[in-house]
């Protein structure tokens, strides 16, 4: 699925100039991509955590004097996801969902997965209506 989404640009999802920058998303696609190589649920969690830092790096690298919010967070996700389309993505989320303990699923790192498994709900069910985009495109 996600191979089929590549033709989705950041304006796609109104991502915010201030807040795209190919460096810091280069680094947050390698954390997504190396959560596969990770053994245990902590340690893909540390993955999306890193990920997201990078994300949320983009606005400060290009002298955004305003952070980015959750709200300007979360399609910025999605496109990187879709971008990075990272192996093994579900299994990954299913896996941390499984074997995370829920007393442990506490913290910056939980928020974060569970931005990226809305992130990963979303592009399952990603329509045109849902991107600001022309009917014909």
């Amino acid at each position: 699925r996600l191979a089929k989404l590549h033709f989705i640009t950041p304006d796609h999802l109104d991502i915010a100039p201030a807040n795209r920058h190919e460096g810091s998303w280069y680094k947050a696609i390698e954390c997504l991509h190396a959560m596969s190589e990770k053994v245990t649920p902590l340690e893909k969690i540390d993955s999306i955590l890193e990920a997201s830092k990078h994300i949320y790096g983009a606005s400060q690298l290009n002298n955004d004097a305003k952070p980015m919010s959750a709200d300007e967070y979360l399609p910025t996700l999605v496109y990187l996801i879709i971008r990075a389309n990272p192996p093994e993505l579900q299994s990954n989320v299913d896996f941390i969902s499984s074997y995370r303990s829920r007393s442990r699923m506490i913290g910056e790192g939980a928020y974060f997965f569970t931005h990226l498994a809305g992130a990963v709900y979303f592009i399952e069910t990603l329509d045109a209506s849902r991107l600001s985009i022309e009917p014909e495109q």
